[in-house]
């Protein structure tokens, strides 16, 4: 099966190429959880790549979920997907289904280096901080991070849920002089952030960091919330008003799981073939 090659959004002068995946594979990948499908990710995106392989542990969150968008797209049949809601413009249950295929004229490339610079001081002394969005690696500690949280009825769980948090922010940023060593680097700019002045030196760094995000979108239309990409559906019309002639949207956004896309269980395969 031809799969299209794919310019990899946050840098479309590489130029992607998949292929589709084989039984043998789908049996190595087929058992991914929620609670690794970043580690599994990465693994899929390098083993279906022709020729050269591009460590897709580097790519951003952005290029990984429109490479696992544009592999499943291209080999399965299928692509609808449906939601429920309650309508904010007339208060009734909807129901938007619509083809996943649709959101693919969204995916935007970027035209710009995916990074930018700021100073913002640490305890008084300026510091240039490069911004850049979430990759793979950054994306499996903070799986890592969520899966290990106390349960929500805790005493520790707030606590521990502000410093993932934290950490995601620390994820997004990166210092010249930074060790070579990914860990090393992050503990570094951890420890260096958590001395920060709250108002005056962090609060400024979040809203850098938020600016980058919006100033650097790229891909499928996706938000990133408590470490888990959401991908958003395309407009759905309001029924009800369209009845009276009034042409209301609401735009919905819904979980966009890796292991809805990664290769699915043999065993669930053939159940659904023998049904």
């Amino acid at each position: 099966m031809f799969i299209p090659p794919l310019p990899l959004p946050s840098n479309p002068n590489i130029e992607l190429r998949f292929r589709a995946h084989t039984v043998e594979e789908s049996l190595e990948f087929g058992d991914a959880t929620a609670e690794t499908e970043e580690e599994f990710t990465t693994r899929y995106l390098n083993t279906v790549q022709i020729g050269e392989v591009n460590d897709s542990a580097m790519w951003t969150v952005q290029d990984r979920r429109a490479a696992l968008y544009w592999i499943w797209m291209n080999t399965r049949m299928k692509h609808g997907h449906s939601l429920s809601y309650t309508c904010g413009h007339c208060h009734q249950l909807h129901q938007h289904t619509f083809d996943m295929k649709d959101l693919g004229g969204e995916l935007e490339l970027l035209q710009v280096p995916p990074r930018i610079e700021v100073s913002i001081p640490v305890n008084g002394k300026p510091v240039e901080w490069i911004l850049k969005p979430l990759d793979g690696r950054s994306m499996e500690r903070l799986q890592a991070m969520y899966n290990r949280l106390p349960m929500k009825d805790s005493p520790a769980y707030r606590n521990e849920l502000k410093n993932v948090r934290l950490v995601e922010i620390v994820l997004q940023t990166q210092l010249k002089d930074d060790p070579e060593d990914f860990e090393q680097a992050g503990e570094k700019r951890y420890s260096l952030i958590k001395t920060m002045e709250e108002y005056t030196e962090f609060a400024p760094l979040v809203a850098s960091v938020r600016t980058m995000q919006e100033s650097l979108r790229h891909g499928l239309p996706i938000v990133i919330q408590d470490g888990q990409p959401m991908l958003y559906a395309p407009p759905h019309v309001c029924p009800e008003k369209a009845k009276e002639g009034v042409r209301l949207t609401t735009r919905l956004y819904f979980p966009f799981r890796a292991i809805k896309y990664l290769p699915v269980s043999l065993a669930g395969l053939m159940a659904n073939a023998d049904s």
